[in-house]
């Protein structure tokens, strides 16, 4: 009978994974795009100290390195996000400018006062 090996990396793969998914998630959704930043450098740095350790160790990378690429994707989903979204209110100093245009908002109201 023989005994499974513990692997002291995988409860680090798990977590990367988990937080790799939360992380696309709330990329996703623009108004959490920081969120999905901060899990993202989380669970990427949680990877790359798993990877570290498995490769010490000598045992098995995959869970770690599924964190690893949920972590990447989550981040770059967020950061283009983020950049789609801040070019978007840059442009004209509107939230869109198809909308700015087409309703005709004055950028400066003047308000006369009758004397």
């Amino acid at each position: 009978m023989q005994h499974a090996q513990s692997n002291p990396t995988q409860g680090i793969g798990i977590a990367g994974i988990i937080i790799g998914i939360f992380s696309i998630f709330f990329a996703i959704i623009p108004c959490t795009i920081f969120l999905g930043i901060i899990l993202g450098v989380i669970g990427l740095i949680l990877t790359i100290i798993g990877i570290n350790q498995a490769t010490k160790l000598n045992v098995q990378k995959g869970l770690l390195i599924a964190g690893l690429i949920t972590s990447i994707m989550g981040l770059l989903i967020a950061l283009l996000w983020g950049l789609a979204f801040t070019e978007m209110f840059n442009q004209n100093n509107c939230l869109c400018a198809y909308f700015c245009k087409k309703r005709e908002i004055p950028h400066k109201i003047v308000v006369r006062r009758n004397k």
